[in-house]
């Protein structure tokens, strides 16, 4: 797998050929035998004409003659993806040393490929360069690093380009510098067809990304939600005045006994109240959810912005950590719920919340629904007596008499009464999970009746009920299409 590592250092006068032969592999850092790393290859560019066959000379030179307390090199350590063999790998090493120096600083570089704790190889480019910029003049060894002459540059040495720059300019420059970095190697990868990519983006700036782009999401799903509620939360005072138009209207008419209600209408409007509840309660549910998160990705800013810089940073970062865990929960918790939607355990709720406040009505649908029951029985039953009656012999005609005998007449053949066979329900798993809920009981009920007759009723009954549901369902459904 490609990782994303670069480190930057610097090697101050007199470290020049030691770091020189450290990447070279030289001197008293050849490999030995059983040295598991290995040394891909090596090169330099960009060297002055007495240095151009030998490299080393120039970083004797540098370390001799460079001023005291200067900076002879800069060094770029970049890890190499280990999916690319040694002619890509030496490739892309030349492409990123040019991308970075062109043809302006002498460079040195060696890539190495040692052992990783799996077993393969993870490779790494070493590349050291000179700030000393080439401007086409040709210089000495004895010249070449001496300060340099804005007015007369032939008679001073090569201009050193490193600029001072502010701390945060600093920052944003190595930043970018890693930004360029890994598209190159993206883009090396892509030609070898390979399907790795490597993020140069730091930790802290991918959480930061992370957390962002939740906080967006959650701040427009509840955004949505909000408009959703708007349609169905009631405050204290609507309410309020909802009561005190019920009891005005109560004082002013009289009380007459209510007129029996259809019972199919009954169980429709409990369904309905059912439904709206279970809805209200997993809104509620992923709302809350949805507000702890926000809370947690506000508290981990908070911290990010109160970073201790010497005491307290063991249990700062103790908390920083706690935070994310906690983040992660909930927004997994949070994923589960959307993407489960209304459960049963959200109709379970609102089971018990009409239980628990509207007890009259849940008495009143029980009633209905064992109407329907009775209902059905009594239907199965005019209709099996019907059956019976169409099915039932004529009596025999009577003896004819004559003076001299008895005429006996034939005796009419016995016709076996027809069996009663169990009629077939209605199939229920096109209605609403909500309606299929409450019919499930029923049948269940109708299906433990030992009386065959009995139980033809109220299938017959339970058939119609079916029925009724599903053309009322498809009567709420067709002004959608």
């Amino acid at each position: 797998m490609a990782v994303a590592v670069v480190k930057f250092k610097n090697g101050k006068k007199g470290m020049g050929t030691p770091h020189f032969d450290y990447i070279m592999r030289q001197g008293k850092y050849e490999p030995k035998k059983d040295d598991l790393e290995r040394l891909v290859t090596t090169g330099s560019g960009n060297m002055p004409s007495w240095a151009e066959n030998d490299p080393k000379f120039f970083w004797n030179m540098a370390d001799e003659l460079e001023r005291e307390n200067g900076r002879i090199y800069k060094e770029h350590i970049i890890a190499l993806p280990r999916e690319l063999d040694d002619q890509q790998l030496e490739q892309l090493a030349r492409d990123l040393i040019k991308e970075h120096i062109d043809d302006k600083h002498p460079y040195s570089f060696a890539i190495h490929a040692p052992q990783a704790s799996d077993g393969k190889e993870q490779p790494h480019l070493h590349f050291m360069y000179s700030e000393r910029t080439l401007d086409g003049i040709d210089r000495g060894a004895d010249t070449f690093f001496k300060r340099y002459n804005s007015k007369n540059p032939s008679k001073g040495g090569c201009k050193k380009a490193n600029l001072a720059m502010k701390k945060g300019e600093a920052r944003q420059q190595a930043k970018e510098l890693r930004q360029r970095i890994g598209d190159t190697i993206n883009k090396h990868l892509e030609l070898a067809n390979r399907t790795e990519r490597i993020d140069m983006r730091s930790k802290r700036d991918i959480e930061k990304a992370e957390l962002e782009q939740a906080q967006t999401e959650l701040s427009q799903e509840l955004a949505e939600l909000e408009q959703l509620d708007q349609a169905t939360d009631f405050t204290k005072d609507d309410l309020t005045d909802v009561l005190a138009r019920l009891q005005l209207e109560q004082a002013e008419i009289v009380v007459k006994p209510e007129p029996e209600r259809d019972p199919h209408k009954i169980v429709h409007e409990y369904d309905k109240k059912r439904h709206s509840l279970a809805e209200r309660f997993f809104k509620t549910e992923l709302k809350a959810l949805a507000t702890k998160i926000n809370g947690l990705v506000q508290k981990y800013k908070d911290l990010q912005a109160s970073k201790p810089k010497l005491w307290g940073k063991d249990k700062w970062q103790d908390q920083v950590t706690a935070t994310q865990a906690d983040h992660r929960a909930t927004k997994n918790r949070y994923d589960t719920v959307k993407a489960s939607g209304i459960t049963i355990m959200h109709f379970q709720k609102a089971d018990e919340h009409l239980k628990q406040h509207e007890p009259d009505f849940c008495n009143a649908v029980e009633q209905a629904r064992q109407t329907l029951i009775d209902r059905a029985r009594a239907n199965e039953l005019e209709r099996q007596q019907a059956k019976a009656t169409q099915n039932r012999p004529e009596p025999p005609p009577e003896r004819l008499v004559r003076s001299d005998r008895v005429i006996e007449q034939p005796k009419p053949e016995l016709t076996q009464e027809p069996q009663v066979e169990r009629l077939e329900m209605v199939s229920i798993d096109r209605l609403r999970y909500e309606t299929r809920k409450s019919l499930e009981q029923i049948k269940a009920h109708i299906e433990a009746m030992p009386d065959l007759d009995r139980q033809n009723l109220a299938i017959a009954e339970f058939n119609q009920v079916v029925s009724e549901q599903l053309e009322q369902q498809s009567k709420s459904r067709s002004p959608e299409r």
